[in-house]
């Protein structure tokens, strides 16, 4: 597979309009689509990166972080279990764990800020990317320095004498 960077965005579309229609219409099939949609937004970054050789692992972290929320939510009709929260705590999205309780070891706990296990893979994800783009980033500017010739602009002047005596 092989995509432009620019087209990245187009992706992102889908995503955001799906995401838009589950918190307006909750189902498991808005929630499934979502979350498809997001594990392959995922891979197809890792791809992009992968072709400019960056590692992508922080994206498989990010992927396998959707697939477990998408995993719990899909198994919970649509909704995500909050461990901590009171029977009958509901939203668009979110359910108390006493209501809908698959896989709560998935589940967000309000212990931890309301974070789920598959959101810790893809904070971390996000971060491991960062940081590969901002090393290969720094490698790139640093290798496109080294190859320009000492005359170019700027280049300060040499104003050491070269020449053998």
């Amino acid at each position: 597979m092989s995509m432009k960077p620019k087209y990245l965005a187009l992706l992102l579309i889908p995503l955001l309009t799906l995401r838009v229609a589950w918190g307006a219409w909750p189902s498991i099939w808005l929630c499934a689509a979502f979350w498809l949609s997001a594990v392959t937004l995922a891979a197809v970054w890792a791809d992009l990166l992968a072709q400019r050789a960056i590692h992508p692992r922080g994206l498989i972290l990010v992927g396998v972080g959707a697939a477990l929320n998408g995993t719990v939510m899909v198994a919970n009709d649509g909704y995500m279990p909050v461990i901590g929260k009171p029977e009958g705590f509901q939203t668009a999205i979110w359910v108390s764990a006493e209501t809908h309780g698959n896989l709560l070891f998935l589940a967000d706990r309000m212990a931890l800020g309301g974070v789920s296990p598959g959101d810790i893979f893809i904070g971390i994800g996000m971060l491991v990317s960062l940081a590969a783009g901002i090393a290969h980033w720094r490698v790139r500017r640093a290798l496109r320095i080294e190859a320009r010739p000492a005359s170019s602009p700027g280049h300060a002047p040499s104003f050491v004498d070269e020449t053998p005596h």
